[in-house]
């Protein structure tokens, strides 16, 4: 299951209801990664300055560098495919995928997600990891793969997290 994992991240124009996709990110077990921007529908327009902020995404780049949500959908249809796929937010990233893949016109989001977290917390206490072993894993991964609040980047912490913790059980 693991070598055919897929973490995936995704930055939004705010939290609010009426929030949307921005940019969606994902990492393969490898450390493969992959994104892609999102040109806003015209009746998406809440916009939280804090999360622009936060993410370094402007409105104006995603107008101009975005794909459209038909070809977006696409793109993380092809990447998600015959993966499980983990989130480590998976209540609001699966809220932006449905947003994402309605305003394509997919009847359905090509993929359910998988909490990262409890993925994580398996392997520390099936691979008989303390909590000191996870304090050390999240340290290191974040040198690897800091969390810059970019999607593919947060995907690759994810993985790079797993990964690590994989390698140190002590089974």
């Amino acid at each position: 299951m693991i070598e055919n994992a897929l973490w995936l991240d995704i930055e939004a124009s705010g939290l609010a209801n009426d929030s949307y996709p921005i940019e969606v990110g994902w990492c393969d077990f490898s450390g493969k990664t992959g994104h892609v921007l999102i040109a806003p529908c015209p009746d998406w327009t809440h916009w939280d300055d804090n999360a622009e902020h936060l993410h370094g995404i402007s409105r104006s780049t995603l107008n101009t560098e975005g794909h459209s949500v038909t070809e977006a959908a696409q793109i993380v249809a092809l990447a998600v495919a015959d993966k499980v796929v983990f989130s480590d937010s998976p209540l609001f990233d699966a809220r932006w995928l449905y947003k994402l893949f309605f305003a394509a016109g997919w009847s359905d989001v090509p993929c359910h997600l998988e909490d990262a977290d409890d993925l994580l917390l398996n392997i520390v206490k099936n691979g008989r990891l303390g909590m000191i072993d996870k304090i050390e894993i999240e340290i290191t991964a974040q040198k690897i793969a800091p969390i810059t609040h970019r999607a593919a980047d947060d995907a690759m912490f994810w993985a790079t997290l797993t990964r690590l913790a994989l390698e140190r059980q002590r089974v």
